[in-house]
């Protein structure tokens, strides 16, 4: 199996029922995986501008782009955390629930990033924040990433599209499973799991220096 590290977005749109005919608002600066896992789910892609000066998007951007969506359903808003730098999360957040849209946090460049709202991936603001491990990032298990929720529910589908669609009913044997939807087989090693474990109590130090 290989690990793309847009399978956490890819995934994360999925459980969230983002489905094809809807179009999903993107920041027009960010890496393809962004738009890519987009298209994969067969939702469109519209692009927001960012700030020029942080290349973020930012709630005029977003506003914007919203505003060009067309009468299509807006399924998600995945703002970019570029180069740790974080998003305006809450007003984002506020902007895409009055769309009828969930956000996505792509926080591939921002492990250890804090802002308003606390730390990345808190989700005190959005449903989904969703982190690369790719060897450029800020810690590394060679590829691969890692989807974060406070959804009990979101992390159950999570669960699931990742493991070949599989769930395991209450009670029963260890070895009796269900498969209620199609899956993947997006299961990251246990080796690559045990590099970035070890990796995270040098978090701090590889923060500061990106920061530096």
């Amino acid at each position: 199996k290989t690990l793309f590290p847009y399978t956490t977005l890819f995934r994360s749109l999925l459980a969230q029922g983002v489905r094809k005919g809807d179009v999903c608002i993107v920041p027009s600066i960010t890496f393809l995986a962004t738009a890519n896992a987009v298209r994969h789910v067969g939702a469109e892609v519209a692009f927001a501008d960012v700030d020029p000066h942080s290349g973020l998007m930012t709630p005029e951007t977003l506003s914007d782009a919203l505003s060009r969506a067309d009468g299509r359903r807006v399924g998600a808003v995945l703002p970019v955390h570029l180069r740790g730098e974080v998003c305006d999360v809450q007003s984002l957040q506020r902007l895409a629930i009055g769309a009828g849209a969930v956000l996505i946090e792509d926080a591939a460049h921002a492990l250890g990033s804090r802002g308003p709202g606390g730390v990345v991936g808190a989700n005190a603001n959005a449903p989904l924040t969703c982190f690369s491990f790719h060897p450029v990032k800020t810690i590394c298990t060679g590829e691969g990433g890692m989807v974060t929720t406070s959804d009990a529910d979101l992390a159950r589908r999570l669960r699931e599209f990742r493991s070949h669609g599989m769930s395991y009913p209450a009670g029963a044997e260890p070895w009796v499973y269900e498969m209620h939807a199609p899956g993947f087989n997006y299961r990251l090693p246990d080796i690559l799991c045990a590099l970035g474990r070890s990796q995270l109590a040098k978090l701090p130090a590889f923060a500061k220096r990106r920061k530096d």
